[in-house]
């Protein structure tokens, strides 16, 4: 995927240079400009990537996120955390470039095919400030979708068992669900988990 998103990158002669890793790091060199950052980014959990961007290449970096993610609360998290763009796996290559230019030249985007979700989103009451979770409630969510047991998680975590039934009954109600299985759907709906 790297690859085939640098070819697309250097088809674009308003960018005079490219380059891709395989993880976030500190640049190896001075940064000159505003350089156009484009991150994948498949969950909320992974919305920390963002500020390390801004961190590593200075105020002026533009940021670009591509993601699987169509969930509008996974966009509006990104956008909050400081992303210029947003585009998904599933937008078409003119549309990535579009995103790559106007990102490039100060603007924000919203790729097409995402309009829709975030509008709908926007409309969603099930989305919202009732789901907002603890770092610890977070860390929970992600081991009981990773299929673990709450003695797992308790052992895992140095929690007591309780204590993990007590997070996980809590992070329920915050879902509006009822069964585990619900939530691990409803996780991965909303963007909080992204199976591996």
């Amino acid at each position: 995927m790297r690859q085939a998103l640098q070819v697309a990158l250097e088809n674009l002669p308003e960018l005079t240079s490219i380059e891709t890793y395989a993880a976030l790091q500190p640049p190896s060199h001075e940064v000159q400009g505003s350089p156009v950052l484009c991150c994948f980014v498949a969950a909320v959990n992974e919305l920390h990537l963002l500020s390390s961007c801004k961190t590593y290449y200075g105020p002026k970096a533009r940021v670009l996120v591509f993601s699987p993610s169509l969930d509008s609360r996974v966009i509006t998290k990104a956008i909050q955390a400081g992303a210029d763009g947003f585009v998904s796996m599933d937008s078409s290559l003119d549309d990535f470039r579009e995103a790559v230019c106007q990102v490039y030249s100060g603007k924000r985007y919203l790729a097409k095919d995402l309009h829709k979700a975030v509008l709908e989103g926007i409309f969603d009451e099930n989305i919202g400030s009732s789901m907002q979770l603890t770092h610890k409630e977070s860390q929970i969510l992600q081991l009981i979708c990773g299929g673990l047991t709450f003695m797992e998680i308790a052992h895992k975590l140095d929690l007591t068992p309780g204590t993990v039934r007590r997070y996980h009954s809590n992070v329920m109600k915050k879902f509006q669900v009822h069964r585990t299985t619900d939530l691990i759907i409803s996780a991965l709906k909303h963007g909080f988990y992204a199976a591996h």
